[in-house]
């Protein structure tokens, strides 16, 4: 009996020493506390929102209380790298946040955006001074925040030994990302030398790089 308890307790030991660092490891990650509105592990909270901060998508206060601004917070950093958007901090995300935090700024997100095509629809109630027709402008944009809108910039093609553009006005800044602006153009804004570009928002706050796919296109 005394060497079958023996054994056993050697075989138990065997079997923790061989488990241990995976248990270390799983418990050493930055975050690892499931978080959401009803918690109240401040600390944990506050090296959330430090990370969201950082990450320039927590526009509140950190002083760890997970309320309606952290939330958002989550939904974004969850949007931003195609998780489901629930606002709260579980395994998957907290996963993605710890890839995020031990990688830096290499594994943030790169968002990009493409303009696609301009395409002619008939302009009703067209004011006298304008005889073009009203303009879709189409574009796609891959791994956008979904609270972050589009600059849509007019712009002059100047000929020379490099291609290069005049910047005309803006005909949106941060409009809605939804993938289409209707635009009437003002007198002489249609020509072979005017064109249309769409940009990544001015005035939102990337945790990433965004970036411009593809030329320009011509206002016909």
């Amino acid at each position: 009996m005394k060497i079958y308890k023996i054994s056993y307790l050697l075989i138990v030991a065997s079997l923790v020493y061989v488990m241990l660092p995976a248990l270390v490891s799983a418990n050493s990650s930055y975050f690892n506390v499931f978080l959401s509105k009803s918690s109240s592990q401040k600390n944990e909270v506050i090296k959330l929102q430090e990370f969201l901060n950082n990450q320039g998508i927590l526009n509140g206060k950190i002083d760890g209380i997970f309320g309606l601004g952290t939330s958002k917070a989550v939904m974004a950093f969850q949007t931003n790298y195609g998780l489901k958007a629930d606002g709260r901090f579980g395994p998957i995300t907290q996963s993605k946040a710890n890839m995020v935090y031990e990688g830096g700024l290499a594994s943030k997100v790169s968002s990009g955006i493409s303009l696609k095509s301009i395409e002619k629809s008939s302009l009703l109630g067209a004011s006298a001074l304008s005889s073009n027709s009203l303009l879709k402008i189409i574009w796609e944009a891959s791994s956008y925040p979904k609270d972050a809108g589009v600059d849509i910039n007019l712009i002059r093609k100047i000929e020379g030994p490099v291609t290069s553009y005049e910047f005309i006005r803006k005909i949106a800044v941060d409009t809605l990302n939804d993938g289409r602006e209707d635009w009437a153009p003002q007198k002489g804004e249609a020509g072979s030398d005017m064109y249309i570009e769409v940009t990544c928002s001015s005035t939102y706050n990337f945790s990433g790089s965004c970036q411009i796919a593809g030329a320009p296109m011509k206002v016909q």
